[in-house]
């Protein structure tokens, strides 16, 4: 559009109605925001969490199955007469 006009996607809109002085007459007076931006870096925040969400799981998951690991190497090592190498949180 190359009058400066532009498509928006998104308004917020808030509108009043009022009565003038008469009581009969009224007016409305309304504002309209475009929220495009805000909604567009909303999606992307949520894309962003989701992301990490999966990333969260995925490593809570790979330590799960890495503490029984840790555990052997410990055991070993002290039959190797050894300290063990790794302090395991309880689960």
């Amino acid at each position: 559009m190359s009058d400066g006009a532009r498509l928006v996607k998104n308004l917020e809109t808030l509108e009043r109605f009022s009565n003038l002085a008469t009581g009969r007459e009224k007016r409305i007076i309304g504002t309209g925001t475009d929220i495009s931006e805000l909604k567009k870096i909303e999606n992307e925040l949520r894309r962003n969490m989701d992301e990490l969400e999966r990333f969260s799981k995925m490593t809570f998951g790979r330590e799960q199955m890495m503490i029984p690991l840790k555990e052997e190497i410990n055991q070993i090592l002290v039959k190797l007469g050894k300290e063990e190498k790794y302090k395991i949180v309880e689960r």
